[in-house]
């Protein structure tokens, strides 16, 4: 096939560009074809014009439903992907653990039975005494060593 370039002076036809692709009609006897040096033409002959045209408006016709289809799949496809995406974010967050210093999980409704029985075995074992005792207990002590302090500055 003869290759045409755009600026030139062709016969009337149908000129095909494949680096644009696009089909370009030159009505009269003679024509210039469009575009620069660069953009190149090929001379299609008009017996494959008449069979290509039908046969590429029958595919068209054919696949524009199945184009549909895909384009709404594809739609529904990306949401679902997306949701899913999104829930796994999620849990995966909710599932991993993470280290936050200075804050303090008293989570009392994850001690076994077992544990609580421990604990009460183990509080009724030491002997309670009155809160105001200990208290006194404790005022004696301090003084005690109160005491010794001044003792010790005075020496």
């Amino acid at each position: 096939m003869k290759r045409y370039y755009g600026g030139e002076k062709v016969k009337g036809g149908f000129y095909f560009s494949f680096k644009d692709k696009d089909l370009i009609t030159v009505e009269k006897d003679s024509g210039i074809l469009p575009g620069e040096d660069t953009d190149a033409y090929f001379k299609v002959p008009l017996l494959v014009m008449l069979t290509a045209g039908p046969l590429i408006g029958l595919v068209y016709v054919i696949f524009l439903p199945f184009i549909a289809f895909a384009m709404v799949l594809s739609v529904a496809a990306k949401k679902v992907w997306g949701a899913a995406r999104w829930t796994g974010y999620w849990l995966l967050q909710a599932a991993t653990a993470s280290w936050r210093p200075g804050v303090a999980y008293l989570a009392w409704w994850k001690h076994s039975a077992k544990n609580k029985e421990q604990k009460n075995a183990a509080e009724s074992k030491t002997p309670e005494t009155p809160v105001a005792d200990t208290l006194t207990e404790m005022e004696k002590e301090i003084a005690g060593r109160r005491n010794e302090e001044h003792e010790e500055k005075g020496k």
